[in-house]
């Protein structure tokens, strides 16, 4: 049986003993995290995302310019964006800008 199936049996015989709402995360190939829902599961990747693009689990992407940076430095709406204010700004700026243009032609 190779590594894979064998991986994927050990999944399914885990996810019957589980809570149907449970995930599995796959930290690394011998490693796996039970998560009790999807929402800690996307934690887990928004984290480990995190961490490998700059060093910093607890660091969040702006939403317009895609840089890491640490949340005292970014607007986080309840909407899920996360921005710098000064990309928000700029994007706020152009999407005027376009409006504008599709008025005159």
């Amino acid at each position: 049986m190779t590594n894979d199936a064998l991986h994927d049996r050990d999944r399914k015989r885990v996810a019957k003993m589980l809570d149907y709402k449970a995930e599995v995360h796959h930290h690394t190939d011998k490693e796996i995290v039970i998560c009790e829902n999807r929402a800690y599961h996307m934690l887990l990747h928004q984290r480990t995302d995190a961490l490998r693009a700059c060093g910093n689990a607890n660091w969040k992407k702006c939403t317009y310019c895609e840089k890491y940076d640490s949340p005292d430095n970014l607007r986080i709406r309840k909407n899920g964006e996360i921005s710098h204010r000064k990309c928000k700004n700029e994007y706020n700026q152009m999407y005027r800008l376009r409006q504008q243009l599709k008025l005159i032609t």
